[in-house]
């Protein structure tokens, strides 16, 4: 059947990128290419889940990174970062998660994080610490808005089915967005004792 071949594919796929160091491009190119003549999917299927909007605003989004870059507008904005988060490790990582989640709630995640992977690398310099905390704050920040239909996917696939008001994601996402923002800030801070945390997640989990 269809399914075990577009998995077999899938794994080459993921071992000829890996063991072979080949372009993670052309192995997927390729991948798609057997699956449609093997007949795992039609071209009509490949076609219609090419999401060529949100191709555009990933490619937008690198256009604006590097504009942010040239034009020397990310060195202002991380000096307005490191002003707000008055020096300190944790205030500069709170700064940067809260603002990288203000991008992330009116453009898609890939883009929010596109534009400010510079802004957040000048912040590192300017404050003469590690880049990893900061990075870390804006992967997680990149990657969990709720406060808005338009942050991510999800929130907008369930936007009309689900009957729900722009309202629905404030009054029940902000809350969640700023407990989220916490506990991610708490554990970028407390990364050493990761084995606390797993052992409460297994006890709550059983």
């Amino acid at each position: 059947s269809a399914a075990p071949r577009g998995s077999l594919y899938a794994a080459l796929l993921i071992i000829l990128a890996t063991a072979l160091d080949v372009s993670l491009l052309i192995t997927t190119l390729c991948a798609i290419a057997a699956m449609v003549i093997s007949g795992c999917v039609s071209q009509e299927e490949v076609r219609a889940a090419a999401k060529i909007d949100l191709m555009i605003m990933i490619a937008v989004g690198f256009g604006l990174s590097e504009a942010l870059t040239i034009s020397g507008a990310a060195k202002l904005v991380a000096s307005w970062v490191v002003q707000a988060g008055q020096g300190s490790p944790v205030g500069l990582v709170t700064a940067v998660y809260f603002v990288t989640t203000l991008f992330n709630a009116v453009v898609t995640n890939n883009a929010a994080v596109s534009i400010f992977f510079p802004i957040a690398l000048e912040v590192s310099r300017q404050a003469n610490m590690p880049f990893e905390p900061i990075l870390y704050a804006l992967m997680f920040a990149g990657s969990a808005d709720f406060s808005t239909p338009y942050g991510y996917q999800c929130n907008l696939m369930v936007y009309a089915p689900g009957g729900y008001s722009f309202m629905d994601y404030v009054k029940f996402g902000v809350p969640l967005q700023l407990g989220v923002g916490l506990f991610t800030i708490c554990i970028i801070f407390t990364m050493d004792y990761w084995f606390i945390y797993t052992v409460c997640l297994f006890f709550l989990c059983v």
